[in-house]
């Protein structure tokens, strides 16, 4: 005769039970409207650790960060046609010059351009 033991049992249904619990815990998290998204990695790096690259990522980062709050400055459409240069040139591979006008498009919203 075979005997079947109930604690394997039991303890198999405690651990599924947590995981479902974590699991949809997680999940209710996720559509709470909670801001989850985290900054470039190039933010976690001081700026002469910077590759050229993330350097240009960070700076428009920062300016989409600040814009919607400094509507109001003299100079926002010549901080915009500077962004829009300064994305341009960095895509075409252009990567100081590309930063420079992000930085400049920065200094025109009146927001600390110091990575």
């Amino acid at each position: 005769m075979m005997r079947h033991s109930l604690i394997p049992a039991a303890m198999t249904g405690a651990l599924l039970g947590l995981a479902l619990s974590t699991t949809l815990a997680f999940a209710a998290g996720q559509g709470s409207g909670e801001n989850t998204t985290l900054p470039p990695p190039a933010y976690a790096k001081s700026a002469a650790m910077m590759t050229p690259t993330e350097r240009c990522k960070a700076y428009q980062y920062r300016f989409d960060e600040a814009v919607a709050g400094h509507q109001q400055v003299a100079r926002l459409e010549e901080a915009k046609a500077l962004r829009i240069e300064g994305v341009k040139l960095c895509t075409e591979g252009s990567h100081g010059p590309g930063a420079q006008k992000l930085k400049e498009a920065l200094d025109y919203l009146g927001v600390d351009s110091k990575l």
